[in-house]
């Protein structure tokens, strides 16, 4: 599980930049809860897709089948999960940055990303990251 989740915090970043060049900064908790809600959603709908594949995958396994179709989806669906769980990381990052743990947060944001968005650079645990 720790072999891959450098890869995971990068990706979580990735996404949060190319959120926030499409999006402003959530304008109040309600909104960035709701956002944060929708992705839940998605991943809890796709945990759900996982779990039907696997009942199908045992029911056949059981029946002394392969079953190797539903082995693929369970594979499709788990790669869906782990997109839609980095979303949640990622507005979860945005949530904490729009409405800022510190005072004055969210202003030192704005400013780095500019009028436009197209630069995004956080400030975390006192370091730039960019």
């Amino acid at each position: 599980m720790d072999a891959v989740r450098d890869d995971v915090e990068k990706l979580v970043c990735k996404e949060l930049d190319s959120a926030n060049r499409k999006f402003p900064l959530f304008r109040s908790s309600h909104e960035g809860a709701a956002v944060i809600r929708e992705e839940i959603d998605e991943v809890e709908y796709a945990l759900k897709r996982i779990n039907g594949a696997y009942a199908e995958l045992w029911s056949t396994v059981k029946n002394d089948s392969k079953g190797t179709q539903w082995a693929h989806e369970m594979n499709r669906w788990a790669i869906n999960l782990a997109v839609e769980a980095i979303q949640v990381a990622a507005m979860g990052q945005k949530y904490m940055d729009s409405i800022g743990q510190n005072q004055g947060e969210n202003e030192r944001i704005q400013e780095r990303m500019g009028s436009d968005g197209a630069e995004q650079k956080r400030v975390k645990n006192g370091k730039e990251n960019g």
